[in-house]
């Protein structure tokens, strides 16, 4: 871990914001989970830093309290916010690419389906 915070404050040093960020760090993952990861981020760039929560969202948060999940969780919640402006711009674009590409897959999961049902009843 000192590695990869070391080439972090190599990063913020050749942009110049080397311990300019007041709001500091945030450690998500299951790697923020390691005993004192927190105080060698502190000391390796300088700054503040802390362990990020998940975002809480209805029926989800009391399965994923976990730093593990704060990355997926985020997305997810970009996602569901974004959703309304996806037909315009490059998240448009992205968007019908991916359909375009999941067509030929889309008779698949009904017929997964109907198997699971004919062995799970």
């Amino acid at each position: 871990m000192e590695e990869i915070f070391s080439l972090v404050q190599e990063e913020l040093v050749k942009i110049g914001k080397a311990e300019l960020l007041p709001a500091g760090a945030v450690l998500t993952g299951g790697g923020a989970k390691l005993p004192y990861v927190v105080n060698l981020a502190k000391n390796v760039l300088r700054l503040p830093v802390r362990i990020g929560e998940p975002l809480r969202m209805p029926g989800v948060f009391d399965r994923v309290d976990d730093p593990s999940y704060v990355t997926a969780l985020g997305l997810i919640h970009w996602g569901l916010t974004h959703e309304r402006s996806a037909d315009t711009g490059a998240l448009g674009r992205a968007k019908d690419h991916v359909q375009t590409m999941t067509k030929p897959f889309t008779g698949i999961k009904d017929k997964l389906s109907m198997l699971f049902e004919k062995f799970f009843p």
